[in-house]
């Protein structure tokens, strides 16, 4: 048996699902490449039919197109281009797709990644720690998140029990090492 290893699949959502992923990405990929639809689909497998209906359901969910036909006259010669919002799409998600594939290729290792994350919730509970306090915090999404902050934050910020509260998260990780243990018992 092999021995297991991390792999991903990214994709960018909105509330409705899916919006944009691989599938959509290598093909208006293959349409830059081709130059019409129609070869694109063909050179990835999938049916006309199924890519012109992927690239609508796309371009209804972003509310922009992403494609540009022109059609050919009687003997063919149409083509379609990938509008400038395909391409910023295309080069974000490419992007993306490099930062993940160089991370795995490491090791696990990330070096001055910034991300940032903001999530809406609800003050649950206070817990004294002396110099500090615990925070719970139930997410609208349904999670917990228990912060760690000072008296005085809590103080300057007036945050109390049921307090509707907006977090942002923003760290750079400076190293991050996957290493080969056994797992904790609690």
């Amino acid at each position: 048996m092999s021995k297991p290893r991390v792999a991903f699949k990214a994709w960018l959502q909105t509330e409705e699902g899916c919006i944009f992923g691989p599938g959509v990405y290598r093909l208006l990929k293959s349409v830059k490449e081709t130059g019409t639809l129609r070869q694109a689909a063909d050179s990835l497998g999938m049916s006309y039919r199924f890519a012109w209906g992927l690239i609508k359901k796309t371009e209804a969910r972003l509310g922009e197109q992403l494609l540009i036909a022109h059609k050919g006259g009687r003997y063919g010669g149409g083509r379609t281009e990938v509008t400038d919002t395909g391409s910023r799409f295309l080069e974000e998600f490419a992007k993306i797709q490099e930062i993940i594939t160089d991370v795995l290729k490491s090791g696990l290792q990330l070096t001055d990644v910034k991300y940032e994350n903001i999530m809406e919730g609800a003050i649950e509970d206070l817990y004294d720690l002396d110099s500090e306090l615990e925070v719970v915090v139930k997410l609208k999404a349904g999670s917990i998140m228990k912060l760690r902050l000072s008296k005085k934050v809590l103080e300057e910020k007036r945050l109390i029990k049921n307090s509707q509260v907006i977090i942002k998260l923003t760290s750079i990780i400076n190293f991050i090492e996957l290493k080969d243990t056994e797992p904790h018992s609690n």
